[in-house]
């Protein structure tokens, strides 16, 4: 009896040490999933940060250079010419409002590219946290299934150590009966 047990647990072990080692894997899997999807986002953060300084950086260069260049014109013709200083005011607030408006108009673009990364990475953020969702509960349903065949073998191998026990019992009783009808006992 000792020896049936002994060959239904060694039957067991390696489809039991496969089933760990199956978890196993889908653990790893899941951990390194899961650290892909917080890189990624991580990713995302950085890329718009340094878009966004990189935008702000260019803007305020552009801003400073204009300033220069027409503060560095009034002064040289403040000086020279103050009966032409009505017109070249007229031209240097047209050219202003001409670079705000392209300021402007620079800025509305980056802003719509940016506003679109941001659309595009949500998306891609959003379609691998699906992905990993419906992953996981493909894997919950797997391993719950697992379990139950688990325990279905569990009350198969139950009752299948009853019915040995059984047959164990009637054998030896009969074997007893024979030796001792055999040796006139009875």
């Amino acid at each position: 009896m000792a020896a049936v047990i002994e060959e239904d647990e060694a039957v067991m072990d390696p489809s039991m040490q496969a089933l760990q080692q199956s978890i196993g894997q889908i653990g790893r899997g899941l951990s390194e999933l899961r650290a892909d999807v917080r890189d990624l986002r991580v990713k995302q953060d950085a890329d718009t940060r340094e878009l966004r300084a990189a935008i702000d950086q260019k803007h305020n260069a552009l801003d400073a250079k204009f300033d220069a260049k027409i503060d560095a014109l009034d002064a040289k013709f403040d000086s020279k010419i103050d009966a032409l200083d009505a017109k070249f005011d007229a031209k240097i607030d047209a050219l202003d409002a001409k670079f705000d408006a392209k300021i402007d108009a620079l800025d509305a673009k980056f802003d719509t590219k940016i506003d679109a990364l941001d659309a595009k990475f949500d998306t891609k953020i959003d379609a691998l946290d699906k992905k990993l969702d419906t992953k996981v509960g493909e894997l919950r349903s797997e391993i719950s299934a697992l379990r139950d065949g688990v325990a279905a073998l569990g009350v198969k191998l139950e009752s299948s150590l009853r019915k040995m026990t059984i047959w164990w019992v009637l054998s030896l009783g009969t074997v007893l009966g024979v030796l001792a009808k055999g040796f006139h006992w009875i």
